[in-house]
């Protein structure tokens, strides 16, 4: 077997032997890439790599999973936000129906005794103009309820439809016709209305139309 110039039988572990020795020799070198560090360190690097592919694709599903985690929160908040507003809404609403029910009574109560117990024990002409005041203040009062939707407009066109019947009626109060106490007051509101911001003449404008046939309820204001 020729040997190698540049080679040393030293480098092999020693002169001498059979080729397979020679072969075994050379196989156990250290510099030899299937010696027992390199395969070591062949397989260390494996395994590294095999780690880091699981560390990978652990953190990708932690990734994904924390993202759904984080969409499904997203979404559950949005829900209990969603349920907060329609809880809220229906607070509201019932408070506003209560508000309305106690307006409704209210005002209902103060009319029957102007017009049933206070209108009755009107003689004078000046306690007509007093019968007349309150009882304009009181619709004056309605037509602003119905304004800032207080009271159901359905409920403000029966109210309406009513004060149309008694003008088209025009009965006596006291010493004045209802169209006369309506004149009277309807005069009284333009010339006080310097503090009210038109809303005294706005007031009469329409009830005026009411009394034509031109209006059957108020229209809200936009809040």
């Amino acid at each position: 077997m020729n040997q190698d110039p540049n080679t040393t039988d030293a480098g092999f572990g020693g002169p001498g032997g059979t080729p397979q020795q020679l072969k075994a020799r050379i196989k156990s070198h250290p510099d030899n890439y299937w010696t027992l560090r390199n395969v070591l360190i062949l397989v260390t690097t494996t395994v590294s790599s095999v780690g880091l592919a699981l560390s990978l694709a652990s953190f990708i599903l932690a990734y994904k999973a924390s993202a759904t985690s984080s969409a499904t929160q997203r979404e559950l908040r949005d829900q209990d936000f969603k349920r907060q507003v329609n809880l809220r809404d229906e607070d509201f609403e019932r408070q506003r129906l209560l508000k309305e029910t106690d307006l409704r009574q209210y005002c209902q109560r103060r009319y029957d005794d102007l017009a049933y117990e206070t209108g009755a024990r009107v003689k004078s002409k000046s306690d007509s103009r007093s019968y007349y005041k309150r009882f304009w203040d009181l619709q004056f009062e309605q037509y602003q309820y119905c304004k800032d939707g207080l009271i159901a407009q359905k409920i403000f066109a029966t109210w309406m439809a009513s004060r149309r019947l008694e003008y088209d009626e025009n009965e006596l109060v006291g010493k004045l016709r209802y169209q006369k106490g309506w004149a009277y007051m309807s005069d009284w509101f333009t010339k006080h209305d310097y503090g009210n911001q038109g809303d005294y003449t706005e007031f009469v404008n329409f009830m005026n139309d009411v009394f034509q046939g031109k209006k059957a309820t108020c229209e809200p204001e936009n809040k």
